[in-house]
């Protein structure tokens, strides 16, 4: 609850510090295991290294106002190649005829 952080909360003397300290200590562990893990798929080494170009954003709106890339925007420009290309290169077929049932 909220209240255990303040000084003069309802609830400050159910407070165990060293257990709020623990849990402190096991959040910020796995934050910075995320973010080591963040890093790498980026394909850097160290946060450091990061930039407004690795940043991407899920809606497209927001990509937008904010000035770095939208997800899907490599995914959708990689389609209409790939679509493109695949018509030039073979006519379509149709699907096979499914194997008689026995």
């Amino acid at each position: 609850p909220p209240q255990l952080v303040l000084y003069d909360g309802k609830m400050t003397d159910k407070l165990d510090v060293d257990k709020g300290a623990h849990h402190l200590a096991n959040f910020l562990k796995s934050c910075t295991a995320e973010m080591q893990l963040a890093v790498q798929a980026v394909g850097k080494t160290a946060c450091k290294e990061l930039n407004r170009e690795d940043l991407v954003a899920v809606d497209k709106d927001l990509a937008s106002f904010m000035g770095v890339r939208h997800a899907a925007s490599h995914r959708v420009a990689e389609e209409e190649k790939g679509a493109k290309s695949n018509q030039r290169a073979r006519p379509e077929r149709s699907a096979p005829a499914p194997l008689p049932v026995q």
